[in-house]
Formats: structure tokens, C-alpha cells, sequence
């Protein structure tokens, strides 16, 4: 059951384990393979987070846009991250087989603030990593500039093949 910000009643709880008894067949299906295979998952997430975030990372880092970035970001961190929460599964649940409007309701608005909150989060953390690798790469070119007159448009390659891939996988993961 998707816990977050908007709490249940005891009945709403009581209910919501009554439908995962009725269907407890999809419901140990759920349990048995996806929880278990859920590192794969995440895997596979950040593989294809590593392919979409990847160039406005690496173009942020040189001067690029910040509300792109953030807007994308965003976007991806909150689809994946609800994916990967297993809460979408939940409410699935509710929506197919639950009568209580304010239940469905509950958990779907749940499953929105909690990964919400995990992308903002995650967004934060990379953010810090982004804003502390340009700063340290503006003052290598800045330096490299001064000193050996090496123009900045030679290390601008310097990230273009370096996938963040194990940063993107460690953040999933954390949900």
C-alpha cells in the first residue's frame, strides 16, 4: 500500500487488504518476481536515464540551460522513480478492484508526493555533483586557457563519453 503524506483510515487499510486477499494470486506474482528482480529494474532504469540525461548533463557542465535541465530531469527522476517504487502496482490495484473513491484517490495522490519528493531529492544531489564538476571543470579550463593558451573549444570533449550510469543506477536504487 502506498504510504506517504496523506495518511488512511483503518478502514481504508482494512479494505485494501481484503482486495489483495480476494487477488492473491496477481498480488504473490507481484511479490514473488518483480520485488525480487528489482536491481535489474533499476539497472535497466538508469541504463536508459544514462542515455536520455546524459548530453544536457554534460551540457549544463560547459554553460548550458538550467531550467532545461532541471525540467528534464524532473521528468525523467518522477516516472522512473514511481516506477521503480513498486507503488504503482498498488494503486493499479485500487483503481481495478476498490469501490472507495477516496481510497483510489489517496494512494494515487501518495504514489504522485512521495516520488515527487524522491525525484526533488535525487534532482538535489545530482544538482550538487553537477554545479561542483563545473565549477572544477571551469577553473581547469580557465587554467589550462592561461597557462598553455589551449582554446576551450579542445576541452569541451572532456566529458563527451562518460556515462553517468553508476550515478543514475546509486540514485534509483536509494527509492
Amino acid at each position: 500500500m502506498p504510504m506517504g503524506f496523506f495518511g488512511y483510515t483503518p478502514e481504508e487499510i482494512e479494505e485494501f487488504f481484503e482486495i489483495a486477499e480476494e487477488h492473491k494470486e496477481t498480488y504473490s506474482f507481484y511479490l514473488k518476481y518483480i520485488l525480487n528482480w528489482r536491481w535489474v529494474a533499476s539497472f535497466f532504469g538508469a541504463f536508459l536515464l544514462s542515455i536520455l540525461l546524459d548530453p544536457i548533463i554534460i551540457s549544463t557542465i560547459y554553460g548550458g540551460s538550467f531550467q532545461r535541465y532541471f525540467a528534464l530531469l524532473f521528468i525523467n527522476y518522477l516516472v522512473a522513480i514511481s516506477i521503480l517504487s513498486g507503488d504503482w502496482y498498488y494503486v493499479a490495484m485500487l483503481l481495478s478492484f476498490s469501490k472507495n473513491k477516496r481510497l483510489k484517490f489517496k494512494a494515487f495522490m501518495n504514489l504522485v508526493a512521495t516520488s515527487c519528493v524522491d525525484s526533488l531529492l535525487s534532482i538535489a544531489f545530482l544538482t550538487l555533483f553537477v554545479l561542483v564538476l563545473r565549477y572544477n571543470v571551469m577553473q581547469l579550463m580557465l587554467t589550462l586557457n592561461d597557462r598553455y593558451n589551449v582554446p576551450f573549444e579542445m576541452l569541451k570533449g572532456l566529458f563527451k563519453n562518460v556515462p553517468f550510469i553508476i550515478l543514475h543506477y546509486l540514485l534509483l536504487e536509494k527509492t
